[in-house]
């Protein structure tokens, strides 16, 4: 008997730690919605880069609308109550997801270029 009403604190506790928009009806369905990689991290455990390859890499195939501050290497347009990308990517990330870091010489200078090798995504 006790055990049912020391899970149920546990339950409730876990959802005002972790996800601080989470309706009574998600939480009884079982659902999350988590507004920002960091969020996705710390509730599933992996690390945030995993995530991020994950991402970029199934870009072209999902509806995930993506937002600030490190947006950039996501071809689609940002917008200001999407999906946060709060971790800034790594090198590695990004040539384990497909995008290759070049250095290219303009006019105005030396600029860095994101070339995507994904198939189905726009390159940037």
């Amino acid at each position: 008997m006790y055990s049912w009403i020391i899970g149920g604190l546990v339950l409730l506790i876990a959802k005002i730690v972790h996800v601080s928009e989470w309706t009574w009806r998600e939480f009884f369905l079982g659902e999350v919605a988590c507004r920002s990689l960091s969020e996705v991290a710390s509730l599933t455990g992996l690390d945030a880069q995993e995530i991020l390859i994950h991402l970029l890499s199934t870009e072209g195939q999902t509806i995930l609308r993506t937002g600030r501050p490190y947006q950039r290497c996501f071809s689609k347009e940002s917008v200001s109550d999407g999906f946060s990308i709060d971790e800034m990517p790594t090198v590695q990330t990004l040539n384990d997801a497909g995008i290759l870091l070049g250095k290219v010489l303009t006019l105005e200078g030396p600029a860095v270029i994101l070339l995507r090798l994904v198939r189905g995504t726009w390159g940037i």
